[in-house]
């Protein structure tokens, strides 16, 4: 048996396995983003992935990350569903077909994991300064990684000055769409934590308090519109198994939800927008 018949006969079930263990992990991801729910194995406290999933780089045009890639990882899954579902005879014949597709698809999503692997050992750091963990972010680089080793492999390149050239167009083709996404990504972040930053001050200084849980999404997802400004927001730890906890003082304040803001010696329940925060307590900018 020639090396193209084995690998059109093996190569596409391990690609497709990967890009369903791909897909199944960013769908979970995407589904607790939009239920603001904790995932399996995050700590809570803003020092892992839920730091990172929370973080201004997690999403983009307004879509969470996990969900392009869930998308990416989905597209990957057809094609080589589409070859290694059929019969062997089959799959000889469409096994070439999908060569360049899953190389350019899955070349730009191991370019782009590497791009977010960067912001993970470079930027994104915890309230205390620290590198973050994220189980999620290095499953998912290698996930896509092997995807783009495998049919790379797995395929008899006739032409390899093609594949070079188009390798090398992809490259460069990444790295203007890269640095056009993180020039608006800076961008937006500089303005949002200039602001965030001096309204945390303002909350600091007019003793508003923020008042929560560590296993409450809500919060994480209040703490997360401050950015790396967050650590400046006057928190109060409500869950006794929390970090510096102060359960008997959101007892005497009656707190029954979280999270709820006092200001001005009123409660006011539920997650703010900075610019709702701005206008409650009074910050003119």
């Amino acid at each position: 048996m020639t090396k193209s018949v084995v690998a059109a006969t093996k190569t596409p079930g391990l690609v497709l396995g990967l890009a369903l263990l791909g897909t199944t992990l960013t769908g979970y991801l995407t589904v607790t983003h939009y239920l603001q729910a904790q995932p399996l194995f995050c700590t809570g406290q803003g020092t892992g992935c839920d730091l990172v999933l929370n973080s201004e780089y997690a999403t983009l045009g307004g879509l969470p990350l996990t969900a392009l890639g869930f998308l990416t990882y989905g597209a990957l899954a057809l094609l080589a569903g589409w070859v290694a579902l059929a019969s062997p005879t089959v799959q000889t014949e469409r096994w070439p077909k999908i060569a360049w597709p899953v190389f350019l698809v899955s070349g730009a999503g191991t370019l782009f994991s590497g791009y977010l692997l960067f912001l993970l050992a470079t930027v994104l750091r915890s309230p205390t300064g620290d590198l973050v963990f994220c189980p999620y972010c290095l499953t998912s680089a290698a996930t896509m990684t092997g995807i783009w080793v495998l049919n790379l492999a797995g395929h008899s390149w006739e032409d390899g000055g093609k594949l070079w050239s188009n390798g090398v167009v992809l490259v460069a083709v990444m790295a203007v769409a890269l640095t056009v996404i993180r020039g608006e990504q800076e961008q937006a972040i500089a303005v949002n934590h200039s602001f965030a930053g001096q309204l945390a001050q303002h909350l600091q200084t007019t003793n508003v308090k923020m008042y929560g849980a560590f296993w409450c999404p809500h919060c994480r997802e209040q703490k997360a519109a401050f950015g790396e400004a967050a650590a400046l927001v006057p928190y109060v730890e409500c869950d006794p198994r929390g970090e510096k906890a102060q359960a008997a003082l959101c007892q005497t304040k009656n707190i029954r939800s979280y999270p709820t803001w006092e200001i001005d010696g009123q409660l006011v329940e539920g997650a703010r927008s900075l610019t709702d925060l701005a206008k409650l307590t009074g910050y003119q900018g």
